[in-house]
């Protein structure tokens, strides 16, 4: 209780530290309206709830709750909010039993030649991504997930509750990824589907047989649990595809040569060099 107690009286001073610097620096001011806007959609979503010290004392209890301090992280071109759940002692706190292994870009090409070494040369493959996916799977400490944001509209720190996991949890990772580690494993048992899924990425493999009802089988598992994947995101099904930034050409196999060839996005391959001239400039990594 005590450290839970000095842990937010020290967030406290550190996002009222954050509002004092907005008032004469313009970047700072900046920052903080992006990730207030963005903190607003959060909350229009449901991902987020406003709440007060008072209410979640009243809630939890006298120094039964920590918050974490939120912040921007600028990331493809635009701010992206971030709890610092490293500041906040939440992460050093956190003991992982579990660890993760996921399929990498390489994983459709592998499932086509299998078809393929089976007699079945004709497959496509289509893409699937769940939205906000961390901000969706429900936590059981939710007293440990709250987080303080500095309000520069109204020139005041605003406490927030998240029922899911926050961006910047150690925990968020592991605890998100059962989630469509079940979904892959009901899809493949009892629909027969040959997918996988790299975080909140999915992909399914179907040979013509099969007719599109791979995706549809993913897509029917996910309504069910009322989880619905992205409609915007959704990727039909198709012979060249990509999966984690490659494409994955299938059609190659139906004819003679039978091999299924495998190349960088162009969008990928620009952000790589960028990145690249980046770090050769700042001669830094960080």
């Amino acid at each position: 209780k005590e450290r839970n107690l000095h842990s937010n009286a020290r967030t406290l001073r550190r996002v009222r530290r954050m509002g004092s610097k907005c008032g004469r620096d313009a970047r700072a001011l900046a920052q903080s309206l992006a990730v207030w806007a963005k903190t607003l959609e959060e909350e229009n979503e449901g991902f987020a709830v406003r709440t007060s010290e008072h209410a979640l004392n009243a809630k939890y209890g006298y120094g039964n709750w920590r918050s974490m301090l939120r912040f921007g992280v600028w990331q493809d071109g635009e701010w992206r909010c971030c709890d610092n759940a490293a500041a906040s002692g939440h992460n050093e706190g956190s003991h992982l039993r579990e660890t993760i292994q996921c399929v990498d870009c390489g994983f459709p090409a592998a499932v086509a030649v299998a078809f393929a070494r089976k007699g079945v040369f004709d497959c496509k493959l289509s893409c699937d991504d769940i939205n906000a996916a961390y901000r969706k799977v429900g936590n059981g400490e939710p007293g440990f997930t709250v987080f303080v944001v500095w309000n520069p509209v109204e020139g005041t720190h605003v406490f927030f509750e998240v029922p899911g996991f926050n961006f910047g949890l150690k925990s968020a990772v592991v605890g998100f990824n059962r989630f469509p580690e079940f979904c892959v494993e009901v899809t493949r048992r009892i629909f027969g589907v040959a997918c996988a899924h790299f975080f909140d990425d999915y992909t399914c493999i179907d040979p013509s047989m099969g007719d599109g009802t791979s995706k549809e089988a993913l897509w029917c598992l996910h309504e069910a649990l009322a989880f619905p994947l992205s409609i915007k995101k959704s990727v039909p099904l198709r012979y060249a595809n990509p999966f984690l930034g490659v494409v994955s050409d299938l059609a190659p196999l139906r004819r003679s040569r039978k091999v299924v060839r495998i190349r960088v996005k162009p969008e990928r391959a620009r952000k790589l060099k960028t990145t690249l001239r980046e770090v050769l400039d700042s001669r830094s990594l960080s």
